[in-house]
Parts: structure tokens; C-alpha cells; sequence
């Protein structure tokens, strides 16, 4: 992005609001915070946000999860019933013992 900004000219100024835009939402919080007057320290303070804060949750698949486990242990846990149908009678239950 510094190479694209030096190649069209643009003011560091907004290079740095460009570079600040195109950060994860947690970083760019963490770089806004620690109010940087170059791209240097722009730089510096997303590496540190990069590496200390904790990698954002995503609720998307965690909802996709839940959703399997639940279905999940209905099926394990449903109750297996054979269908009732009558047998049919041995022929030697006809039979009277002698």
C-alpha cells in the first residue's frame, strides 16, 4: 500500500487513513487509540495490535456448530422403536401334547 501511495502520489496524510481503513476492525481500534503521526507508527502499532490482541470469534461458524450438535444428539438420542406386527403362529402350537 506505501509502494501504491508513492507511485500516485499521494499525501501521508492519507496514505495512513487509506492503510487505517483497510485494518481489521479490533486493529484499526487499537492503531486509532494510539493516535500515530506516521506511517512508521502506524505500522508499528498494528503489528502490536496484531500480535497481542486475541483473534476475533467467529459467531457464524460457532452458530453453524451448535445448530449440528444439537441435531446431533436428537438423533442419538431418540428413542428406536421396531414396528408392531403380529407373528404368525408355529404350527406346532396347534398340536395338543398326547
Amino acid at each position: 500500500m506505501i509502494k501504491l501511495g508513492k507511485v500516485i502520489n499521494v499525501s501521508e496524510d492519507m496514505l495512513r487513513y487509506a492503510i487505517l481503513n483497510g485494518l481489521k476492525p479490533d486493529i484499526a481500534t487499537y492503531v486509532t487509540q494510539r493516535n500515530p503521526q506516521s506511517l512508521e507508527e502506524l505500522l508499528a502499532a498494528a503489528r502490536v495490535a496484531e500480535l497481542t490482541l486475541p483473534p476475533a470469534r467467529d459467531t457464524s461458524l460457532h452458530a453453524k456448530v451448535d445448530r449440528f450438535m444439537d441435531s446431533w444428539e436428537k438423533l442419538s438420542t431418540a428413542q428406536v422403536q421396531e414396528p408392531t406386527r403380529s407373528r404368525p403362529q408355529s404350527p406346532n402350537s396347534n398340536l395338543h401334547s398326547v
